[in-house]
């Protein structure tokens, strides 16, 4: 036998069972790039998916034979292959093989990516656009075998108990209704997705969530591709400095910076707003930004808001591409997770209702207008409505259309407090959710059971 590495692993995926179960679920046709090895690979990988087991000799040469109908010397290469295989045999030792063949993958992902990415620049690729070249290269890297082999419920029970009761970093509301539905806020990884009509308060919930991290003393990038970065911050401004948005302009700039300067005093937090052409930027830029700001500002965000998916582009697909509307907003969804899952933060973003999600007041995942693949991919997904007399109240309901972090049916609808004006949501108490309207119920008269329209700004206490 040769010195291939090539030559190595089909011969072990021939003669050693145990070899071939732990290595052949990672290898691909496209790690093989002579033809001889492709047929052979081919071959040998047909007939473990049929019958479960490693090929016979006799098998792979028939398979081969009856292939070779033009009397191909690829075809005549690989069936000479395996005609000297038990002369030429001597088992190695598993692990070695197996690392062997772990770094074989990633030396061919790596080459293969590089290959593809030079399609890419040069225009002869039909789909991909030069955007998506980092995300190739990343997934090239990632190649690696996963030895662990799975769960045994019954052996690791004690570290499967342990794992219940460690206690797992979260991102907290400042709502404490969506603190009980997620049980204590979002994890590291997590894309939270809020579903809503024109008018329905998406970007204000995200401005508002902005500013009760930042009060918490936590780093947010905000990332708009809709409204000026100074009109999203303006919202934050009317957040958290407790004045109406239409009188920010008339407040005066001494006052105004006065209580900016409180705000810079009483937090450890920073925010950072970020404003890209509508459907010109996709997550490949929002990792280039985030890598930028930590390079250039030592600023590492603890959350990131996308203001909202249904205007991002895809770092997969070209836009124009001949994609269907559900892959193309999936693959925006599943890069956008991909970035929580980089970073370990979590990632908030918003998408619009279709025409009738917008008029239903009874919102389910089907109310997308951009996919149904995004509710798929996202942890949480949370539906919006308002409607006249809610609005008359100051209300917001929401409802749970999927929640990965608690069972569904709990707190299924349930109602938040709007203060238009200062851009801020608040608690209610918990007697109103019980009362989050149905197509049939009919809403209450103004209530007076508001706890909190001014929420506790103790510590941001202004003159």
């Amino acid at each position: 036998m040769g010195l291939r590495v090539e030559d190595t692993i089909l011969c072990n995926l021939i003669m050693n069972t145990e070899y071939m179960r732990k290595c052949i679920p990672h290898l691909t046709i496209d790690y093989f790039h002579q033809e001889s090895d492709r047929i052979l690979f081919t071959e040998i990988s047909d007939y473990v998916v049929k019958y479960n087991a490693t090929p016979t000799k006799e098998a792979l040469q028939i398979a081969i034979t009856e292939k070779n109908v033009s009397g191909s010397e690829d075809y005549n290469n690989a069936y000479r292959f395996v005609e000297t295989i038990d002369r030429d045999y001597n088992k190695p030792k598993l692990q070695w093989a197996v690392d062997i063949t772990e770094k074989f993958c990633q030396d061919k992902a790596l080459f293969n990516a590089t290959v593809e990415a030079l399609d890419i620049m040069e225009g002869r690729h039909k789909t991909l656009a030069k955007d998506a070249i980092p995300e190739l290269l990343s997934r090239a890297l990632a190649v690696s075998f996963d030895h662990n082999i799975g769960h045994n419920y019954l052996k690791d029970a004690e570290a499967r108990y342990d794992f219940y009761t460690q206690v797992e970093q979260r991102m907290p509301f400042d709502i404490d209704i969506l603190n009980k539905i997620t049980r204590g806020g979002l994890p590291d990884v997590c894309l939270a997705v809020f579903l809503g009509g024109t008018g329905t308060g998406k970007t204000n919930l995200m401005t508002h969530f902005a500013t009760s991290y930042l009060r918490d003393g936590k780093n947010v990038l905000y990332i708009t591709l809709e409204m000026a970065e100074q009109r999203i911050a303006e919202r934050i401004d009317a957040n958290m400095l407790n004045i109406n948005i239409g009188d920010i302009e008339t407040f005066g700039k001494a006052p105004f910076m006065s209580r900016i300067n409180n705000v810079a005093s009483k937090t450890n937090g920073e925010i950072y707003i970020k404003e890209y052409p509508m459907r010109s930027a996709h997550a490949g830029h929002f990792k280039a930004l985030i890598d930028e700001l930590k390079i250039k500002k030592d600023f590492v965000p603890d959350v990131v808001l996308v203001d909202y998916l249904g205007i991002c582009a895809s770092a997969r697909y070209k836009n124009g591409s001949n994609v269907n509307t559900n892959t193309y907003f999936q693959a925006v969804a599943e890069e956008l997770r991909a970035i929580s899952q980089h970073y370990r933060i979590p990632v908030i973003t918003a998408i619009q209702t279709n025409r009738q999600g917008s008029t239903n007041s009874d919102l389910d995942m089907t109310d997308s207008a951009d996919s149904f693949g995004i509710a798929m991919t996202a942890d949480l997904f949370l539906g919006l409505h308002t409607n006249e007399e809610l609005a008359r109240l100051n209300q917001l309901m929401m409802k749970v259309l999927k929640n990965r972090f608690n069972d569904i049916n709990y707190y299924h609808k349930f109602m938040v407090g709007v203060d238009r004006g200062k851009m801020r949501f608040y608690n209610l108490e918990e007697s109103v959710h019980a009362n989050a309207p149905d197509d049939d119920i009919e809403l209450p008269e103004m209530p007076d059971y508001v706890l909190n329209a001014n929420p506790d700004l103790s510590t941001f206490t202004f003159n």
